[in-house]
């Protein structure tokens, strides 16, 4: 009996050192907040995370500037967490995702839309499963966002080492099918320096909305360095042109004589871009395409003007489906001014198309200098 409790008593105390020794461990892990200012409160934006909405893959570039306080330390873990203002109830679910760290080569101002050009060398951090919880719908805000019903922590599997420098933070994430998130979208941070567009004359196509539009953009991404979408409209079966120009006539071109009344060109043809529309949704419904392109980071862009126009090409309808005699269409221009400020924020995202559970992960994606999640690292 005596060897008995000894024994108990030896098994006892090494369980209550393993317990110590994990509260200690626990306790010695710290956390940086990478967006202080919103750290504890409702950020401008939300995005989606990859996993939480569909399999995408994301890099996340941080200016060493937000890492001054983790310069030396070992990187263990980050968080993220769910939008603050969307206070309805998400569904969660179970996300395969791998998280790699690397030293940017490049500033987050000047972020690249190929994955590897932003992360030349990065290291397996994190792989295996991430559960998503089912966050609760509230009334007022939580008292702490980053509780484990609002939040997503990954611990590393292996530490990152961090002396200094830009950080790209690479993760993909895929959920598991018959768990997926969603709409699990995360709070995001977001500079609100961007451009503007403005629509010059309407569209003569048949499918143009109530404005007389067919052709569309997004404000917030006209800053340098940013990627740039275009949305077009059109038929299914024409061919669709993109016309970019350095100038524009705002009344137009009346193309009548040709055979497209109605039809005006406002912008210079000498750039043709031709495209191709994708499957419409459903029958009847127009086509669209998104022509995507990387502004240049050069800050003599910043307050430029430039143009654009689309055309669509319909010879390849049959000659009772065209729209004119001159199987020619045009859509609405785009007066494109860019944002006046340069991108300051410190922190960007490049995302990845989303693809079906059986594919690969794209090896580029949209680049956004002016937002990215509100993030935590634990160190």
């Amino acid at each position: 009996m005596p060897r008995l409790r000894s024994s108990t008593g030896i098994v006892l105390a090494t369980l209550l050192a393993s317990a110590l020794g994990t509260a200690g461990s626990a306790a010695a892990q710290s956390v940086h907040p990478v967006s202080p200012r919103f750290d504890g409160s409702d950020a401008p934006s939300t995005y989606p995370f990859p996993g939480f909405d569909g399999a995408f893959r994301q890099q996340i570039v941080i200016s060493s500037a937000r890492l001054v306080a983790v310069r030396g330390k070992q990187l263990t873990g980050l968080a993220v967490r769910r939008d603050l203002f969307r206070n309805k109830a998400l569904s969660g679910g179970v996300v395969d995702m791998e998280v790699r760290l690397a030293i940017a080569p490049n500033s987050p101002a000047r972020a690249k839309e190929v994955f590897a050009q932003n992360a030349p060398n990065p290291r397996l951090v994190f792989r295996g499963s991430v559960t998503v919880p089912n966050a609760p719908a509230f009334t007022t805000p939580p008292a702490n966002p980053w509780s484990a019903e609002h939040a997503v922590s990954i611990h590393f599997d292996t530490p990152f080492s961090y002396a200094t420098g830009d950080l790209c933070v690479d993760i993909t994430g895929r959920p598991v099918p018959g768990k997926e998130p969603d709409f699990w979208y995360v709070d995001c941070e977001w500079e609100a320096h961007s451009g503007n567009s403005r629509a010059l004359g309407t569209s003569c196509s048949p499918v143009a909305d109530n404005r007389g539009a067919t052709l569309y953009t997004e404000d917030h991404r006209l800053q340098i360095g940013s990627t740039l979408r275009v949305i077009a409209l059109g038929r299914t079966g024409a061919t669709p042109i993109l016309l970019p120009s350095a100038t524009v006539d705002p009344v137009g071109v009346e193309l009548s004589a040709m055979g497209a009344p109605g039809c005006r060109l406002h912008v210079g043809a000498n750039t043709l871009i031709p495209l191709a529309y994708g499957k419409a949704p459903f029958a009847g419904q127009p086509s669209s395409l998104f022509f995507e392109f990387q502004l240049p980071s050069d800050s003599t862009l910043l307050g430029k003007h430039f143009f654009m126009q689309a055309a669509d090409d319909e010879r390849g309808l049959g000659s009772s489906q065209r729209s004119n005699p001159a199987a020619l269409t045009t859509s609405n221009a785009l007066d494109l001014v860019l944002s006046m400020n340069g991108p300051g924020l410190g922190l960007s995202i490049v995302t990845s198309e989303r693809v079906a559970a059986s594919e690969s992960f794209p090896d580029r994606g949209r680049v956004d200098v002016s937002m990215a999640p509100v993030l935590r690292l634990t160190y």
